[in-house]
């Protein structure tokens, strides 16, 4: 009986050991231990082969009670280092600090439309491969990702990183595209071009804009023009609150805003003769423009303009995207998909719009509910 109960205990032991192992807790490290980044800026460096890797990490030393009396140019620090790769930035960084480097908390990676497409390949491939990134993250693109990234714009908690509440907020003009995970996966998929917001820094009043989009291609980056970027938006579908400005007979500056609506494509012909349709319906709101708007929703005229002043944005889209020979719509993609056609990654970032037909057919409806609803 004694032996019985011994080995019984040494089971029960044993459980409790193998549980403790299977929790995962004993390679966890403090979080006192660790440097978390909150932001990561690349530039072109001093010389060719060379990159410049700004690192931003919050000031631990803060406290709940402190944050009022702390300017916002205190509530972080940054590490600027150059190196080969972003990989070997990391690596000189680590080299230090007398913490362990935690990129589980990057909000925001700005890569400068400055350098060379190589090198945007290079560091998202860096940061899918280090294993403790979490790819929600924003990549974006700036003149000056150093500049971007040291901005201390007003946030309301800290750590924060303001440029990652907007593009995450779903309350800008339109849905911007750039979370890392889909930036990745666009880049080694054939079909499709990968595209990001182009972000601006005023470093004199601490604010940042969002420009355009920046469609990222073997050749290099390209930033779009406003005007074809919201014709993008339009045609996939990513309007959100978009405005338009048109002037009626009486002189007066019609305001149309809060345009949003679907995008649908239908494809038709050959391997060789491709028509896409794009099936765009859109709806907007009065939103002032002198007494006459009291009656703008049966007004086919301002309907007809505002939809002309549309159609002019997926025009400019598309031709920048034939002059670039990329797609960020992903239609050709969406076009080998369909058809089940095979395909090697070695084509991903290769496109060509010949024997190509795109048909826009767009159905605009203006509401006039007014701001408040």
């Amino acid at each position: 009986m004694i032996k019985r109960r011994g080995h019984r205990w040494a089971l029960v032991s044993l459980a409790v050991m193998l549980l403790g192992l299977l929790s995962g807790c004993w390679d966890q490290r403090p979080v006192e231990t660790r440097a978390a980044i909150l932001a990561i800026g690349v530039d072109p460096g001093p010389r060719p082969g060379l990159i410049r890797v700004t690192f931003v990490f919050p000031n631990v030393t803060l406290t709940a009670g402190s944050l009022t009396s702390v300017p916002s140019s205190q509530e972080t620090f940054t590490m600027t280092v150059t190196a080969s790769t972003l990989a070997a930035a990391l690596s000189a960084v680590q080299r230090e600090q007398s913490r362990a480097i935690y990129l589980g908390q990057v909000r925001v990676v700005a890569l400068s439309t400055r350098l060379a497409s190589r090198i945007w390949t290079t560091s998202l491939h860096d940061l899918t491969q280090m294993g403790t990134m979490v790819l929600s993250f924003w990549v974006v693109a700036a003149s000056n990702a150093y500049k971007l990234v040291t901005l201390h714009p007003p946030t309301e908690m800290v750590p924060e990183v303001a440029l990652y509440r907007a593009l995450s907020c779903k309350c800008q003009d339109l849905r911007w595209p750039g979370r890392a995970w889909s930036v990745w996966t666009n880049a080694v998929t054939p079909g499709v071009t990968p595209a990001v917001a182009d972000v601006s820094a005023n470093a004199a009043t601490n604010t940042f804009t969002l420009n355009s989009l920046a469609v990222w291609a073997r050749n290099g980056v390209s930033t779009w023009s406003r005007e074809a970027t919201i014709g993008w938006a339009y045609l996939t579908g990513r309007s959100l609150a978009e405005s338009v400005s048109i002037r009626t007979p009486s002189g007066n500056i019609a305001n149309i805003g809060h345009i949003h609506g679907t995008a649908h494509l239908q494809f038709s012909g050959t391997v060789r003769h491709v028509q896409l349709v794009d099936i765009i319906r859109l709806q907007g709101t009065v939103l002032g423009g002198g007494a006459e708007m009291g009656s703008g929703r049966r007004d086919p005229a301002l309907t007809e303009d505002v939809s002309r002043t549309i159609r002019q944005a997926c025009d400019a889209a598309i031709q920048a995207a034939i002059d670039g020979h990329t797609d960020p719509f992903g239609w050709h993609r969406d076009l080998i998909w369909r058809r089940g056609d095979a395909f090697s990654p070695a084509q991903a970032g290769t496109i060509s719009w010949k024997g190509w037909r795109v048909v826009v057919r767009l159905s605009f409806q203006i509401r006039n509910e007014g701001v408040l609803r």
